[in-house]
């Protein structure tokens, strides 16, 4: 949904500042994204991990032309109900761990 993986082609266009272009290079070795609970927008995601400027400037304009609404509007759950399920799956297995553990 707008976010470049290609630092390479993200550096090329000219688009992203120099502290930018380094977020988008450490997200891999970042930790992943914490377990979803309830719903978030689009924006929100993307901003907590690779800042404003990656929203404003690549994410905003393609949700806007795609769901004609702005990017911390749009519902994580609408717009990527793949990604949601996968981040709501990781709250669950976590809270049935530690039920688990204090089973034991």
């Amino acid at each position: 949904m707008g976010v470049p993986f290609d630092v390479a082609a993200a550096r090329a266009s000219g688009l992203l500042s120099a502290s930018s272009l380094s977020a988008i290079e450490v997200e891999p070795t970042r930790p992943g994204l914490p377990p979803l609970v309830g719903d978030i927008g689009v924006g929100q995601l993307v901003r907590d991990r690779l800042g404003d400027e990656v929203v404003d400037r690549l994410v905003e304009p393609l949700l806007a032309g795609v769901y004609a609404g702005r990017a911390d509007r749009i519902s994580l759950q609408a717009a990527l109900p793949a990604l949601a399920a996968q981040l709501r799956e990781r709250r669950l297995a976590r809270h049935r761990s530690a039920r688990r553990r204090r089973a034991r």
